[in-house]
């Protein structure tokens, strides 16, 4: 069994601190390879808070915006859309 998931993650562009709590944002491109099965129930990310809040009382927020994994069984190739 071999299972890849690409995904999509918004980061900072710097790391967020007092002198720029709120950065700019980018996106990360990730794989991630897995030696077993792996389903949308268990690819759940809800993200993350990272620095301190601003003046409007955000703080930056990664995100994952997209996700798509497929798994190899044999021959046979399954797709499962994991968020």
């Amino acid at each position: 069994m071999r299972t890849v998931n690409i995904y999509f993650m918004r980061h900072p562009d710097i790391e967020p601190a007092d002198a720029c709590p709120n950065p700019k944002a980018v996106t990360v491109v990730r794989c991630s390879l897995y030696s077993d099965p792996v389903d949308a129930n268990e690819a759940q990310n809800m993200g993350q808070i990272r620095g301190p809040a601003d003046s409007n009382g955000q703080a930056f927020q990664v995100l994952i915006a997209g996700s798509n994994g497929k798994s190899l069984v044999g021959s046979v190739q399954n797709t499962v859309d994991m968020v």
